[in-house]
């Protein structure tokens, strides 16, 4: 069985940016996890930080499956 490819840094935040609606969101920082426990699971993920540049900056940090870029967490 072939290990799952892991996505790059740019390819997690064009996922996690499609999943929330692009909704003016930058990048503040975005940092592989090589274990991230999520609904009593283990998976490998990347964590990112957004912000809005709307008024009060808004600050959301999201995780994003490693492999299929699926969002773990809103």
């Amino acid at each position: 069985m072939r290990e799952p490819v892991t996505l790059s840094r740019e390819e997690a935040v064009a996922a996690a940016l499609d999943q929330l609606g692009n909704q003016n969101l930058q990048v503040v920082d975005a940092t592989y996890t090589g274990e991230y426990e999520w609904r009593g699971n283990r998976c490998r993920a990347w964590a990112l930080r957004l912000s809005t540049d709307i008024g009060e900056e808004v600050t959301v940090t999201v995780a994003v499956h490693a492999c299929t870029g699926d969002l773990l967490s809103p």
